[in-house]
């Protein structure tokens, strides 16, 4: 288990590494998940979010636009989520 400067330095760093192109995104969801910073679940959809980002944005020739309209309808939920978790972690790990 890493200390608590240890644990910080590695946040610090990722939050350096995202950028918009979605591969260092992927990644650091994925540390916040096994640090436990955020749960598995909110870890796996938000991973599939940054994948269907990178669709949009990449591939927009071959954008489904119910499957937009349907993720924008019932897919935003994670946010909040992941932001109740990550204010949850800045206020235990003072």
């Amino acid at each position: 288990m890493l200390g608590q400067r240890e644990h910080r330095e590695r946040l610090r760093l990722l939050a350096v590494r995202i950028h918009p192109t979605g591969v260092a995104s992927k990644e650091a969801v994925r540390i916040l998940g096994q640090e436990k910073v955020i749960d598995e679940q909110t870890m796996n959809t938000l991973v599939a979010a940054i994948g269907f980002r990178n669709v949009l944005a990449h591939e927009y020739g071959r954008v489904d636009y119910v499957e937009v309209y349907e993720t924008l309808q019932t897919g935003l939920d994670v946010y909040d989520s992941f932001s109740r978790q990550i204010a949850q972690w800045f206020r235990t790990e003072r």
